[in-house]
């Protein structure tokens, strides 16, 4: 005997239903006469050329069209007996989803009774559901071939947010074909190029290896199509990402101003991890660039402090551009940590004064801090703080610092590091989670905070999130 089991949904109010499943069938061939007639883009697709088994779309149609004068629909328990249907009705699902296939206006043997309002409202978003349930690798796989090359741009786009949406490490390279072919001449328009900003910054989001997919695939993403990636990139938390970005510096202006502004905002917002050859494509950006490329790369070069790019700003500061002079402004204030004047003079004399300290101050910091004594480590600490412009040479000297046996030494390293900006802090509060002691707690809540990323308190995670074990890196 088979055990006793709930009734579903269509059982328990069968008599409601007791002509469903002989006029669903005639529903399907007359849903044309219940819709607004489709666009020209959008033809409608029949049940025959969807879905092989006869008996899907009937069913499909009453769980999703129950009669007004009935009980109200339980979005749980139809989503449950929708995702009992299986992948093979995935395309089915899919072609309501994308408006191909007519839904009745009227429940299936009911005459013209109505459908209930809350299953016209919530048809969609049942659907929906049912995407997020099923295996992500069979949403994909249906999804990929629905998608045909006199698929209509609409359709296209309502595929490329369902891949989007999907769940999965492969979604990623479902959403880059499905956008790749749509025609170049169609990317430039807002309506276009938003959805798939959207649909890829929400796929590069929960994709954790969005970066190395990417780079795999780019030979074949289409030219036209690479703006709108670097915009959805910076959405994305890797702090691979703006590796992946910089690599594409110098194919046209379009998109560099475009990488130039996602790593603007990476930079924003949390640790950009750039070694010195990407540096020096940016600095190219910021020379020989247009004005917007210009002050895109000085806002980048600026939020890391990059002091070999302290001339460039200073000549940049009598640009006719005036936003590109600001931003050569803002870029010199970030590197000095304090305001010197409008004048180059001044920025000349500033910069002549820190080169002459770092000549003379060097070496004797370098004794104090490793010295052994807790007061001189602490003023040679207090003193690279002072000349932010050398952030970079100061992170390099603290990341030594932080495994001094002295506790007292290396927690006055570890606090430290952050006030020297995210790119020149991390790779030494990642050697601090080496220790034993409770500085690692204090090191992994500053790694938090300036990455946002969310990795357990030990240098091996921390490294591998981050790529610092990588040959780029090295």
């Amino acid at each position: 005997m088979r055990p006793d089991r709930p009734p579903s949904f269509l059982e328990r109010h069968k008599s409601a239903y007791r002509w469903g499943s002989a006029c669903a069938i005639l529903a399907i061939v007359a849903a044309g006469l219940f819709v607004a007639l489709p666009s020209r883009e959008s033809p409608q697709r029949s049940s025959e050329s969807l879905v092989d088994d006869p008996s899907l779309a009937p069913a499909l149609i009453q769980l999703l069209s129950p009669p007004a004068d009935g009980p109200e629909p339980d979005p749980r328990e139809i989503v449950a007996e929708l995702v009992a249907l299986g992948p093979a009705a995935l395309p089915l699902e899919i072609a309501i989803l994308c408006g191909e296939f007519g839904m009745p206006e009227t429940a299936p043997g009911h005459g013209d009774q109505p459908v209930h309002a809350v299953a016209l409202e919530k048809r969609h978003a049942w659907l929906r559901e049912v995407l997020r349930t099923l295996p992500a690798d069979d949403v994909l796989e249906a999804l990929g071939n629905y998608a045909e090359p006199t698929t209509p741009l609409d359709v296209r786009l309502v595929l490329a947010r369902l891949a989007g949406s999907t769940p999965s490490d492969a979604a990623l390279r479902t959403l880059l074909g499905i956008a790749g072919e749509i025609p170049s001449e169609h990317l430039s328009r807002p309506y276009v190029s938003g959805q798939l900003e959207d649909a890829l910054g929400a796929c590069i989001d929960h994709v954790p290896g969005a970066a190395e997919v990417l780079g795999a695939e780019r030979e074949r993403i289409e030219p036209a199509l690479w703006p709108i990636v670097a915009r959805a990139a910076a959405q994305s938390r890797s702090p691979r990402m703006p590796n992946l970005l910089v690599a594409l510096l110098g194919r046209d202006a379009e998109l560099d101003r475009t990488v130039l502004e996602s790593l603007a905002r990476f930079a924003e917002r949390g640790a950009l991890l750039l070694v010195e050859d990407e540096l020096v494509e940016l600095r190219r950006a910021q020379e020989f660039g247009d004005p917007p490329i210009q002050r895109a790369a000085a806002l980048v070069l600026g939020r890391l402090r990059d002091r070999t790019s302290a001339p460039t700003w200073i000549g940049l500061l009598t640009h006719d551009d005036a936003l590109l002079a600001e931003a050569a402004r803002s870029a010199l204030h970030e590197l000095a940590g304090t305001e010197v004047g409008e004048e180059p003079e001044a920025w000349d004399a500033w910069t002549a004064h820190e080169d002459a300290w770092w000549d003379s101050a060097w070496e004797r910091l370098d004794e104090q801090l490793f010295s052994g004594d807790a007061g001189r480590a602490f003023a040679a600490v207090k003193e690279y703080l002072e000349h932010p412009a050398f952030s970079r040479e100061a992170g390099a000297a603290l990341a030594d610092a932080v495994l001094d046996e002295n506790p007292a030494i290396a927690g006055a390293v570890v606090e430290a590091l952050p006030r020297l900006g995210a790119a020149h802090a991390v790779p030494g509060l990642v050697r601090a989670l080496e220790r034993d002691d409770a500085l690692v707690d204090t090191a992994a809540r500053s790694l938090a905070t300036l990455t946002t990323l969310d990795v357990p308190p030990e240098a091996r995670a921390w490294r591998e999130a981050l790529g610092l074990d990588s040959a780029h890196h090295d």
